[in-house]
């Protein structure tokens, strides 16, 4: 399943119901990639709202860990930003 911003589907398995919406934010962190997602849940079903990653991408060789490091310190704030702006 291809899953893009507006995308809503129900959770297959229950979760308690609450009286307002409540929204997720994730932030992850690979070797390679920064990335930030953010979901709505309410009344058992789920909203995607934001994913945006930004990914180091070495010129040649393999990843390099101070200039990975180095790219995710330059563009955290970056992708958060656009996650919430999203």
């Amino acid at each position: 399943m291809s899953l893009f911003y507006g995308s809503r589907f129900k959770m297959p398995v229950p979760l308690p119901d609450v009286e307002t919406r409540v929204r997720v934010i994730g932030i992850e962190s690979t070797s390679h990639t920064f990335g930030v997602g953010i979901v709505e849940y309410e009344h058992n079903y789920v909203t995607i709202l934001a994913n945006v990653v930004s990914q180091y991408k070495p010129e040649k060789g393999g990843i390099h860990p101070r200039e990975s490091f180095m790219h995710h310190v330059s563009n955290a704030h970056v992708v958060l930003r656009e996650a919430l702006k999203t």
